[in-house]
């Protein structure tokens, strides 16, 4: 970044895991999300299926511009955590915050079939 001008010299942003919009150049005002790399979340098999984790920073955009750092995280990225399956989901799961790891292994139970039922006399 030119420091004197506060320019971006045409940086591009990645392909963004979150709303699965395609790489694009930065406009002057923006600047690349530090957390997630321009990529507006996290996904563990770093592909656009799976479960993908939004950014708590650029809330999934994978920028950040001037608005953005005038007003603030929201109120319910300080309270939850939101995850999708896949790039075109329009509905987010909200995990609040610190059940993060209980929700995984939900997840991770849910896709390897290891529920265990119990008959319901036995409960």
């Amino acid at each position: 970044m030119d420091r004197k001008r506060n320019r971006q010299r045409n940086i591009k942003i990645p392909f963004n895991i979150w709303t699965g919009d395609q790489p694009r150049t930065l406009r002057d005002d923006e600047t690349i999300c530090d957390d997630c790399g321009g990529h507006g979340g996290y996904s563990e098999s770093g592909t656009a299926n799976g479960l993908i984790r939004c950014c708590g920073k650029c809330y999934g955009k994978g920028f950040n511009d001037w608005i953005d750092k005038a007003k603030g995280m929201s109120q319910d990225h300080k309270e939850y955590t939101f995850y999708i399956t896949h790039t075109s989901d329009t509905i987010s799961a909200a995990v609040k915050k610190g059940q993060e790891e209980e929700y995984l292994e939900k997840i991770r139970l849910q896709v390897t079939g290891e529920f265990k039922f119990k008959l319901k006399e036995k409960m």
